[in-house]
Protein backbone atom coordinates (compact mmCIF):
# COMPACT_ATOMS: atom_id res chain seq x y z
CA UNK A 1 0.00 0.00 0.00
CA UNK A 2 1.36 3.10 -1.07
CA UNK A 3 1.34 6.45 0.96
CA UNK A 4 -0.92 7.78 -1.28
CA UNK A 5 -3.38 4.82 -0.89
CA UNK A 6 -2.94 5.54 3.34
CA UNK A 7 -3.58 8.99 3.30
CA UNK A 8 -6.68 8.07 1.37
CA UNK A 9 -7.77 6.10 3.57
CA UNK A 10 -7.45 7.69 6.43
CA UNK A 11 -9.50 10.59 4.72
CA UNK A 12 -12.21 8.11 4.37
CA UNK A 13 -15.74 8.76 6.43
CA UNK A 14 -15.37 5.25 7.49
CA UNK A 15 -11.43 5.79 8.98
CA UNK A 16 -12.86 9.03 10.72
CA UNK A 17 -15.96 6.95 11.97
CA UNK A 18 -13.68 3.93 13.63
CA UNK A 19 -11.39 7.02 14.90
CA UNK A 20 -14.25 9.11 16.52
CA UNK A 21 -15.75 6.03 18.28
CA UNK A 22 -12.55 4.82 19.26
CA UNK A 23 -11.96 7.77 21.21
CA UNK A 24 -15.39 7.96 22.60
CA UNK A 25 -14.79 4.58 23.99
CA UNK A 26 -12.05 5.59 25.84
CA UNK A 27 -13.80 8.95 26.67
CA UNK A 28 -16.59 6.61 28.26
CA UNK A 29 -14.09 4.10 29.58
CA UNK A 30 -12.42 6.75 31.84
CA UNK A 31 -15.81 8.54 32.85
CA UNK A 32 -17.28 5.29 34.00
CA UNK A 33 -14.19 4.64 36.00
CA UNK A 34 -14.18 8.44 37.50
CA UNK A 35 -18.43 7.78 38.00
CA UNK A 36 -17.33 4.44 40.11
CA UNK A 37 -14.87 6.42 42.15
CA UNK A 38 -17.18 9.29 43.25
CA UNK A 39 -19.43 6.52 44.29
CA UNK A 40 -17.23 4.86 46.45
CA UNK A 41 -16.09 8.08 47.97
CA UNK A 42 -19.81 9.56 48.96
CA UNK A 43 -20.59 6.14 50.36
CA UNK A 44 -17.33 6.23 52.57
CA UNK A 45 -18.16 9.48 53.58
CA UNK A 46 -21.93 10.10 53.78
CA UNK A 47 -22.51 6.36 54.78
CA UNK A 48 -22.18 5.59 58.58
CA UNK A 49 -19.00 3.16 59.45
CA UNK A 50 -19.91 0.69 61.98
CA UNK A 51 -18.11 -2.16 63.88
CA UNK A 52 -19.58 -4.60 65.74
CA UNK A 53 -18.96 -6.94 69.04
CA UNK A 54 -20.90 -10.18 69.24
CA UNK A 55 -22.00 -10.38 72.85
CA UNK A 56 -23.81 -6.92 73.16
CA UNK A 57 -24.29 -5.52 70.32
CA UNK A 58 -21.67 -3.39 70.59
CA UNK A 59 -21.39 -1.24 67.25
CA UNK A 60 -19.34 1.58 66.59
CA UNK A 61 -21.04 4.37 64.58
CA UNK A 62 -19.29 7.52 62.89
CA UNK A 63 -21.99 9.73 61.49
CA UNK A 64 -21.23 13.21 59.57
CA UNK A 65 -24.63 14.83 60.41
CA UNK A 66 -27.51 14.96 62.97
CA UNK A 67 -29.17 11.29 64.12
CA UNK A 68 -32.41 11.25 65.87
CA UNK A 69 -32.41 8.35 68.14
CA UNK A 70 -36.00 8.18 70.47
CA UNK A 71 -35.76 10.59 73.35
CA UNK A 72 -32.48 12.67 71.75
CA UNK A 73 -31.03 13.66 68.98
CA UNK A 74 -26.83 12.84 68.15
CA UNK A 75 -24.72 15.82 66.85
CA UNK A 76 -21.62 14.47 64.17
CA UNK A 77 -19.22 12.48 66.01
CA UNK A 78 -18.70 8.66 67.01
CA UNK A 79 -20.97 6.45 69.07
CA UNK A 80 -21.04 2.77 70.70
CA UNK A 81 -24.65 1.87 70.23
CA UNK A 82 -24.79 -1.39 72.39
CA UNK A 83 -27.38 -4.11 74.00
CA UNK A 84 -28.15 -3.32 77.24
CA UNK A 85 -26.87 -6.67 79.65
CA UNK A 86 -29.81 -8.30 81.49
CA UNK A 87 -31.35 -11.28 82.14
CA UNK A 88 -34.49 -10.19 80.35
CA UNK A 89 -35.16 -9.84 76.56
CA UNK A 90 -32.51 -7.46 75.44
CA UNK A 91 -34.58 -4.49 73.52
CA UNK A 92 -32.94 -1.88 75.72
CA UNK A 93 -30.42 0.40 73.43
CA UNK A 94 -27.52 2.59 75.46
CA UNK A 95 -25.91 4.94 73.01
CA UNK A 96 -22.34 6.35 74.58
CA UNK A 97 -20.11 9.07 73.30
CA UNK A 98 -16.82 7.47 72.11
CA UNK A 99 -14.45 9.96 73.35
CA UNK A 100 -15.69 9.96 77.16
CA UNK A 101 -17.56 6.94 77.04
CA UNK A 102 -20.66 8.64 78.65
CA UNK A 103 -24.28 7.34 78.02
CA UNK A 104 -26.04 9.75 75.70
CA UNK A 105 -29.25 8.03 75.05
CA UNK A 106 -30.57 4.99 76.03
CA UNK A 107 -34.06 4.06 74.46
CA UNK A 108 -36.15 0.91 73.95
CA UNK A 109 -36.27 -1.11 70.23
CA UNK A 110 -39.32 -3.70 69.47
CA UNK A 111 -37.93 -6.85 67.37
CA UNK A 112 -38.20 -6.86 63.56
CA UNK A 113 -37.35 -9.90 61.42
CA UNK A 114 -36.24 -10.03 57.79
CA UNK A 115 -35.45 -13.36 55.69
CA UNK A 116 -31.62 -13.11 55.10
CA UNK A 117 -29.40 -11.82 57.21
CA UNK A 118 -26.42 -9.43 55.96
CA UNK A 119 -22.45 -10.02 56.99
CA UNK A 120 -22.35 -5.87 57.94
CA UNK A 121 -24.18 -3.67 60.22
CA UNK A 122 -27.60 -2.85 58.70
CA UNK A 123 -28.91 0.71 60.32
CA UNK A 124 -31.79 2.12 58.61
CA UNK A 125 -32.46 5.75 58.13
CA UNK A 126 -35.34 7.67 57.06
CA UNK A 127 -35.88 11.08 56.59
CA UNK A 128 -37.41 14.03 58.36
CA UNK A 129 -38.52 17.26 57.72
CA UNK A 130 -35.76 18.90 59.90
CA UNK A 131 -32.10 18.70 59.62
CA UNK A 132 -31.42 15.54 61.47
CA UNK A 133 -31.78 11.67 60.11
CA UNK A 134 -33.97 9.79 62.26
CA UNK A 135 -32.73 6.09 62.86
CA UNK A 136 -35.48 3.85 61.92
CA UNK A 137 -34.02 -0.37 62.56
CA UNK A 138 -30.53 -1.79 63.39
CA UNK A 139 -29.38 -5.20 62.76
CA UNK A 140 -26.30 -6.87 63.94
CA UNK A 141 -24.12 -9.20 60.80
CA UNK A 142 -25.41 -12.55 61.19
CA UNK A 143 -29.02 -11.82 62.51
CA UNK A 144 -32.62 -12.46 61.14
CA UNK A 145 -34.17 -9.92 64.06
CA UNK A 146 -33.22 -6.46 64.96
CA UNK A 147 -34.78 -3.87 66.60
CA UNK A 148 -37.06 -1.00 64.84
CA UNK A 149 -37.31 2.35 66.94
CA UNK A 150 -40.76 4.08 67.42
CA UNK A 151 -40.95 7.73 67.36
CA UNK A 152 -43.63 9.73 68.89
CA UNK A 153 -45.79 11.54 66.39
Amino acid sequence: MSYGTLAAARASPKWMHLERSAAVYVEDYWLDAHRCIICWARRRVLIPQAKADYFDQRTVVTIDQPLKVPDAVLPPGTYIFKLFDSNAERKVVQVYDWNTNRLVASFIGFPIARLTPSRHTVLTFEPSSNAAQVLREWFYPGENYGLVFIYPR
